[in-house]
C-alpha cells in the first residue's frame, strides 16, 4: 500500500468523525498559534470526502478557531513580551518584526492584522506584537476572524464542488505530483538559504 494511499485512508477516518466541527477548531486555533498544519490543507482534504456538511458552516469554525487562537498569542505577547520577547519572537521566526508591526499597528491596527491573517505573513508572530503593544483584543480579533474566513472560504467551496475529481486526479498522478512538490520544496529551501 503506497504512502499515498495509506494518507488518504488516514484522512478519510478522520472527516467521518462525528467530532468534526471539534477538529476543524482545533487545527485552526493550533494552526493560529503553534502548528504548521494550515486550515485550509485540512478542509481541502475533509470536504472532498464529505458532501453531509456545509462548507460555509466549516470556514466560520474555521475562521473562529483561528481568531482564538490570535487571542491566545495577544495575551502571550501581553504577558511574556517585556520579560521574553525577543527568544518567543525567534521561537516563532519572527526576528525583526516588532519595529515593523509596531509602525503597520500605528497606521491602522485592523488592517495589519487583517493582512496577516489574509496572507501567508506570520500571523502568529503578528497577534503576539499586537498583545506586547497593546493593540484592542476586539480589532485582533475581527480582523482575525474575517482575514482567515476570506482566505478558507473559497478553498473549502472549491474542495466541497470539485474534491471527487482533485481526489481521483490525485491517486492517478502521483508520482507527478510527489515530483513537483519536492521541487518546489526544494526551491524553497534554496531561496530561504541564499536570501
Amino acid at each position: 500500500m503506497s504512502l499515498v494511499t495509506k494518507s488518504d485512508k488516514i484522512i478519510e477516518k478522520l472527516s467521518t468523525t462525528k467530532h468534526l466541527h471539534s477538529v476543524t477548531f482545533l487545527v485552526a486555533f493550533l494552526e493560529a498559534t503553534i502548528s504548521p498544519v494550515l486550515p485550509e490543507a485540512f478542509l481541502l482534504v475533509v470536504l472532498a470526502y464529505r458532501k453531509n456538511v456545509s462548507w460555509k458552516v466549516l470556514s466560520l469554525i474555521s475562521a473562529f478557531g483561528s481568531a482564538c487562537g490570535a487571542l491566545l498569542m495577544y495575551v502571550l505577547g501581553a504577558k511574556l513580551y517585556n520579560s521574553y520577547g525577543d527568544k518567543f519572537l525567534s521561537f516563532l521566526h519572527g526576528d525583526g518584526l516588532a519595529e515593523k508591526a509596531r509602525e503597520l499597528f500605528a497606521e491602522n491596527a485592523f488592517m495589519a492584522q487583517f493582512m496577516a491573517a489574509l496572507t501567508p505573513l506570520p500571523d502568529r508572530v503578528f497577534s503576539f506584537l499586537a498583545g506586547a503593544f497593546l493593540i484592542s483584543p476586539i480589532i485582533i480579533f475581527f480582523a482575525t476572524f474575517l482575514g482567515r474566513l476570506i482566505r478558507v472560504a473559497p478553498v473549502a467551496y472549491l474542495s466541497f464542488e470539485y474534491g471527487d475529481e482533485a481526489r481521483a486526479y490525485v491517486k492517478k498522478h502521483t508520482r507527478i505530483l510527489f515530483i513537483g512538490i519536492l521541487s518546489l520544496f526544494l526551491c524553497y529551501v534554496v531561496y530561504l538559504y541564499y536570501s
